[in-house]
């Protein structure tokens, strides 16, 4: 059995962190696919992950079945180049084996994780972007970077009507 205490941030285990003024990078969710941007966004730039809940791994922690197989030989699970050969899933591995793998990357970007911060809104701003977010602790924050990952299920912004050339 997996113990889902690990995927809190221990910066979070006291009382949730602020996020950061300026970064190089936002990575908005700490599912997956944020933890495994981030990870590979900070082998060369300072990066904040912002994620609305107070535990990481996204879908995964929500709603997944410990002992259902996943078929992560599909490119988009495979965390080997991150984690190694040895230290990643393999072909159909558990989804318990997939969040002790989300729990890998997120030890290793730690420090750089908020938890419980709700991103309300991006904007350009000059060359880069501010990330406006709220807590529930401290309220309201911004934080200015040069480039946002958006790493999220949520829908996003308005709904608007898309046409393209040769539409039924």
């Amino acid at each position: 059995r997996f113990d889902k205490r690990q995927l809190v941030p221990s910066s979070s285990l006291l009382s949730p962190s602020k996020p950061p003024a300026e970064v190089d990078v936002v990575v908005v969710g700490a599912g997956m696919l944020g933890l495994y941007m981030a990870v590979k966004l900070t082998r060369s730039f300072k990066v904040a992950v912002l994620e609305q809940r107070l535990l990481i791994g996204g879908i995964w922690s929500m709603s997944a079945n410990s002992h259902s197989p996943v078929n992560s030989s599909a490119g988009g699970y495979s965390l080997q180049d991150v984690l190694g050969e040895s230290g990643a899933n393999r072909d159909h591995s558990t989804a318990r084996e997939m969040i002790t793998d989300i729990a890998k990357l997120a030890k290793e970007v730690d420090a750089s994780t908020c938890c419980g911060v709700k991103v309300v809104r991006i904007a350009k701003h000059g060359d880069g972007y501010m990330t406006i977010s709220q807590t529930d602790h401290a309220g309201t924050h911004v934080t200015v970077s040069r480039g946002v990952v958006l790493a999220i299920n949520d829908r996003v912004g308005i709904p608007r009507q898309i046409t393209w050339a040769g539409q039924e």
